[in-house]
């Protein structure tokens, strides 16, 4: 896509199927170079980008695009969306047709040089050994008359020809893994959601950020819980049934953690916070004392830079992926002993503590948390203002 940008003209670059294509400037960009007499004057005339996705999307309808997409999901920057409109684009666009032909042109053109010039090379050859043969030439033959020009000349368009035959090869095979690598993305999702709806489940897609979010919950980094594994007897399979049961609840586990972030005012666990989640979730035992319970915080947190790669994690607070493993370190010791797998400890630690004891961050409560301070802040500015207006 940005190949045909640049062709274009165009100094605008996109590096997501998102943001960079909600305003439809790309889009029409894109078409002006490929299509013939596509009307983007007129999309990008509208100001609202609702509006505008409306008229393009009307305008590649009348041209033969079948891309079922709304408005809203070429304006909202929805990426799946977005790839299938670029792969129907790439599939039917009569100026990619157009481009190829050029290419195939410049092949047979170039061939035609190439017998050309080896015809010429023959009958020169078939001249010198006649005269060779006749005695006219010595040992030294030299060059022969018109040769050298001649050769040299069409060497330079044979050269010539040879260079435009790489770059379009280059942009060939570049565009072909593009789209190779569209059509894959959006054959995998297809399949997914395919598989989804037979199982039943609910078919949802999450943007970047979102997917970006639950996912600092459900990664365990295999360093930072070697100790974990190396009592199992799969220690890979494990890993990923683990993974797959944070998965399965990340909702609870993002929920429960705000819940305790937010109760001294910030964003992350503290250890006091993480007592208040420990004694709500009753997972004191014998088995696990509460000097444990903080061992296990001070764990979690240990090396954490190294570990989690996150460069934000504050000192002595749990951010999402430490959490997480936290839980797991907890079910660790908590069923030490048991026969269970590590984890059937996790799951076992969800079912039991977790889902029946756990606070869940509720929007309105923070909401009614909030608005004591709120209202004090703004009766301040209107105090500060009167007396702003009166001097």
């Amino acid at each position: 896509m940005n190949f045909h940008l640049q062709a274009a003209g165009s100094k605008r670059v996109v590096e997501n199927f998102s943001s960079c294509l909600q305003d439809c400037v790309c889009w029409c960009q894109l078409c002006t170079h490929i299509m013939v007499d596509f009307p983007a004057d007129d999309v990008l005339a509208l100001n609202d980008f609702t509006a505008r996705s409306a008229k393009f999307l009307k305008l590649l309808k009348g041209r033969g695009l079948t891309v079922p997409l709304l408005p809203e999901h070429v304006a909202k920057g929805i990426p799946e969306m977005n790839l299938l409109l670029a792969i129907e684009l790439f599939r039917v666009s009569p100026g990619l047709k157009t481009s190829m032909d050029q290419v195939k042109v410049s092949l047979d053109g170039a061939w035609d040089h190439l017998i050309a010039f080896e015809s010429m090379v023959e009958a020169e050859e078939r001249k010198t050994y006649k005269l060779m043969a006749q005695g006219e030439l010595g040992d030294d033959i030299g060059p022969l008359p018109g040769w050298s020009d001649e050769f040299h000349q069409m060497q330079i368009m044979l050269n010539h020809v040879q260079g435009q035959l790489q770059e379009k090869r280059q942009s060939a095979s570049q565009m072909a893994t593009i789209c190779s690598k569209l059509q894959q993305q959006v054959s995998d999702l297809g399949v997914s959601i395919v598989e989804q709806r037979v199982k039943g489940e609910t078919v949802s897609v999450f943007d970047t950020r979102s997917l970006r979010e639950r996912k600092k919950f459900t990664k365990l980094f295999r360093e930072r819980i070697q100790d974990l594994l190396s009592k199992e007897s799969d220690p890979d399979g494990e890993h990923h049934k683990c993974e797959t049961i944070l998965e399965r609840y990340v909702d609870l586990l993002q929920q429960t953690y705000r819940y305790y972030g937010t109760l001294d005012g910030g964003l992350t666990i503290s250890m006091k916070e993480f007592w208040k989640f420990a004694k709500d979730c009753k997972l004191a035992s014998k088995s696990l004392p509460l000097a444990a319970i903080d061992v296990i915080f001070v764990r979690s947190n240990w090396k954490s830079s190294e570990g989690s790669g996150d460069i934000h994690n504050p000192e002595r607070e749990l951010i999402p992926g430490e959490f997480s493993e936290s839980l797991l370190r907890i079910s660790s010791a908590k069923y030490d002993g048991s026969a269970r797998t590590l984890s059937q400890k996790l799951q076992t630690l969800i079912d039991m503590n977790i889902l029946k004891f756990a606070g869940r961050a509720d929007p309105n409560k923070v909401s009614d948390r909030l608005l004591p301070s709120c209202t004090y802040i703004s009766l301040n500015a209107h105090e500060v203002a009167e007396r702003f207006c009166q001097a």
